[in-house]
């Protein structure tokens, strides 16, 4: 998993700032261009984490059975428990 974890530290401050940038811009200081500016500082690294991260987990199994269903079930109830986006996120 060291390379996942080299992955985190790399996109970690990128998304920092995202973070940073969405929950203290107002509506008067939005950019768009500044937004699409920061997503791309990470997106990159991010994206392959992502992808990387599945082969990761399905590693895993060696070691112990992992039950992927409850996995998907709890990841859904959570889901569901948040917002407007996770709400759109059960439509797809």
């Amino acid at each position: 998993m060291e390379g996942n974890v080299d992955q985190h530290h790399a996109f970690g401050p990128g998304l920092a700032i995202f973070e940073k940038y969405v929950n203290e811009t107002t509506t008067e200081e939005y950019d768009g261009k500044k937004l699409q500016s920061v997503i791309e500082g990470f997106a990159y690294v991010f994206a392959e984490h992502m992808k990387d991260e599945i082969d990761t987990l399905l590693s895993l199994e060696k070691y112990e059975k992992i039950d992927w269903r409850k996995i998907n079930d709890d990841f859904v109830t959570e889901l569901r428990k948040g917002s407007s986006v996770s709400a759109h996120l059960l439509k797809s």
